[in-house]
């Protein structure tokens, strides 16, 4: 298993070195001394494979026998070194022949061992299991999935390449439709949905000059749900809105290439498929509007806010009680940067933020300096601003902004600041809403 290729190989010996990556994939360790599997190389953990260890590998512990005592797993030695969820896997292992040699078999064949037939169904692929979405395991994933900010046919694209059933060759020929279940664009390796989406020459050349590339260059073997988890753990929730993105968009180019025999291929990049996402994105626009109030029978300070999506439906609304600022304005302001954290708490993405104070509009958006009691306010709002270049303030007119105006008054008697969210808003808030008319 750890012969080279050499310097002049012939035929039949590189073609018995291509087949030791489907043995890799399929040969498991069954335990017997232990004296031979390697603790954190090997595949021999149940359904878990190879445990990647992301910290300093214990010396002592490399091999699989020192975590055995008197034919028995040290119990507290291996809850100290694994994970309780990989733990208990591993202590599910029957040590009943740990006076015998380690032996590897196929988990794929039911007796464990290699035949032919067992060999070339995996090799094309019938192995890579259908997900299903309604595995315990697998629920937070497709939350995650189904919760992401893009269109929704990428999103049913992502479902059928995680079910492996978008039509590549492979799967076609799979379903018995005739083809020779080799790559269209490469015409050598079978068409497999890793394949159509990673591997394959021609889609290469797509990948190189992305973010992406140096995660994709490395995927060697793998199923594409694995794939897609590995580089999930890697990106952010926007880089992997992209990521996702620019896979349809290559699949779309793919077909557009395959069924057009268009020579030009190679021509698939991130712009279109990144207007797409944004233009989709700011069409999902949310806004958030604000106002403070001031009780003159109480002396009290008070602001609101109410976050809506681009249909006007109430996503947010807040208020709370503030300390005498120095000024109206200063309480504008606060009452902007106290939203704006607001909407970072609930991970809410907002791309306009509104006020019917002109006065604290300028104040921001003005290039002179204020060197008054309002200044310093200011300068946290415009770096705000900076920081987030979808951002926009703009001045609407008071009577576009009777809904915070409301809650800011509210908030002068509530005995304590408020959040509510989405279907908890109360009958009065919901009706001042539709009788809103400020526009989107």
């Amino acid at each position: 298993m750890k012969a080279a290729l050499g310097s002049n190989p012939s035929y039949i010996w590189r073609s018995l070195l291509w087949s030791r990556p489907l043995l890799e994939k399929g040969l498991y360790w069954k335990i017997g001394n232990g004296q031979k599997i390697a603790t954190f190389a090997d595949c021999w953990i149940p359904g878990k494979g190879v445990y990647q260890n992301n910290s300093p590998i214990p010396q002592n512990f490399s091999m699989v026998n020192t975590l055995i005592r008197n034919g028995e797993w040290n119990e507290q030695l291996v809850n100290e070194l694994f994970p309780s969820h990989v733990a208990s896997k591993i202590l599910s292992i029957n040590l009943s022949a740990s006076t015998q040699e380690d032996s590897r078999f196929l988990f794929f064949d039911p007796k464990g061992k290699y035949s032919v037939r067992e060999g070339y169904k995996s090799a094309i692929g019938l192995y890579d299991p259908p997900v299903n979405s309604s595995e315990v395991h697998l629920k937070s994933w497709w939350q995650f999935l189904w919760s992401l900010s893009i269109p929704p046919k990428v999103c049913i694209f992502w479902w059928r390449v995680l079910h492996n059933i978008i039509p590549t060759s492979g799967n076609l020929l799979v379903h018995h439709v005739p083809t020779t279940g080799a790559c269209p664009l490469c015409h050598f390796a079978y068409d497999s949905t890793s394949h159509a989406l990673f591997s394959c020459p021609a889609i290469k050349s797509c990948w190189k000059d992305t973010r992406y590339w140096s995660f994709l260059k490395s995927v060697r073997m793998m199923e594409v749900f694995d794939i897609t988890l590995w580089i999930k753990s890697k990106l952010n929730r926007k880089d992997f809105e992209f990521f996702a993105t620019r896979n349809f968009a290559v699949w779309m180019e793919r077909l557009r290439a395959v069924h057009n025999n268009d020579s030009k291929k190679k021509e698939i990049n991130a712009e279109w498929c990144e207007t797409m996402l944004c233009g989709y994105q700011e069409a999902r626009t949310s806004i958030l509007t604000l106002a403070s109030t001031y009780n003159v029978n109480s002396n009290r300070f008070a602001i609101g806010g109410v976050v809506r999506n681009h249909e006007g439906r109430p996503l947010l609304a807040f208020g709370k009680k503030i300390t005498k600022p120095p000024s109206i304005v200063a309480a504008e302001l606060i009452a902007i940067e106290e939203g704006f954290q607001m909407t970072q708490t609930q991970h809410l993405r907002i791309n306009q933020i509104t006020s019917d104070s002109l006065m604290a509009v300028q104040a921001v958006t003005s290039p002179e300096e204020d060197y008054g009691y309002t200044g310093a306010f200011a300068t946290k709002i415009r770096n705000l601003l900076a920081s987030h270049a979808h951002l926009k303030l703009e001045h609407v007119l008071r009577t576009a902004n009777s809904v915070a105006h409301s809650l800011a008054s509210f908030s002068i008697s509530s005995p304590s600041p408020f959040v509510w969210i989405c279907r908890e808003f109360p009958i009065w808030l919901v009706k001042l809403v539709i009788e809103d008319l400020i526009p989107i």
